[in-house]
């Protein structure tokens, strides 16, 4: 990547599966392709590259930069991001941790190797262990909340809001079960943000005896921001584009989930959650997945 990046004053670059940097098939069903890969980066020194998966290398000779990064669990696309990042690590077991920030933030990112270590066993014990062999925090100089497969890339000041530890950050953590651990189908609606919404925003709040204000919020987002002419079905929701599409992708899907937990009891709730994780998994699968998991764990015609 011999761009000029290596300025001191660029912006965060994320290069994408649509940049077509690299071969794949012209194909309309877009669940008839995952890829699988080991990629080789060369950049000028001062800068460092994230993928997804584990790397393998991260050396420098004659001022240049050559880092691999390998994932072996199917993947939608491959992801690349680049900046002057400083780099911290950790570990948790057998999971590497990174933190990639412009700054030298050795406080911050210390404060989000210890959120990460326990969200990720929050979710390791309700759903399944961890599926990917490390997980980074990323910054991006524009503002997002992103999850992606294996990292989270978030905005320079996103990240140093407070309250983002318990809110945002363990709902993209959880994106690596449901998201980019079972893949969201195409031609289903986008179920993957209620679920996280619910079991991350939500939950935490619910183990401190708030979830009820919680969903009420939720429901006064829906009353206010939705009506009969800007109304649509859950299954056409792809993602959040106006408070009208997050009240109803995420919070309207959110109460779904909340509605069926209360019908089906909390054991056959996770167990069914579980269920679909494990039968899906690097898989795309959408409502009628769901539905399958619920009806077979619980025995019932949902």
């Amino acid at each position: 990547i011999p761009l000029a990046i290596a300025k001191s004053n660029m912006e965060t670059l994320f290069i994408s599966g649509k940049d077509s940097f690299y071969p794949q098939p012209e194909i309309k069903d877009k669940t008839e392709f995952k890829i699988t890969f080991q990629i080789e980066i060369q950049t000028p020194s001062n800068i460092k590259v994230v993928s997804q998966g584990e790397k393998l290398k991260d050396i420098v000779e004659k001022k240049r930069r050559t880092v691999v990064w390998k994932e072996s669990k199917p993947q939608e696309e491959i992801l690349i991001i680049v900046d002057h990042y400083h780099e911290f690590s950790s570990n948790h077991g057998a999971i590497a941790l990174y933190a990639y920030l412009r700054d030298h933030d050795k406080d911050l990112a210390k404060r989000y190797f210890k959120a990460t270590k326990s969200y990720i066993d929050l979710y390791s014990k309700l759903i399944a262990p961890y599926p990917y062999k490390k997980f980074a925090l990323v910054e991006n100089s524009r503002q997002t909340g992103y999850g992606m497969p294996s990292f989270t890339l978030l905005g320079s000041r996103v990240i140093r809001f407070p309250f983002i530890l318990h809110t945002s950050y363990p709902h993209e953590i959880l994106h690596n079960w449901f998201g980019n651990g079972v893949y969201i189908r195409p031609d289903s609606g986008n179920w993957a943000e209620g679920l996280t919404s619910y079991l991350a925003d939500h939950l935490l709040l619910e183990q401190n005896g708030k979830g009820r204000q919680y969903r009420f919020q939720e429901l006064m987002k829906y009353s206010s921001y939705v009506n009969e002419t800007n109304d649509f079905p859950l299954m056409k929701f792809k993602g959040r584009d106006s408070m009208t599409s997050q009240a109803i992708g995420y919070g309207k899907m959110l109460m779904v989930f909340h509605m069926l937990r209360l019908e089906v009891g909390d054991t056959i709730f996770l167990k069914a959650l579980r269920d679909f994780y494990n039968r899906n998994q690097f898989r795309y699968a959408g409502f009628k997945e769901i539905q399958a998991s619920f009806e077979g764990v619980s025995g019932r015609n949902l």
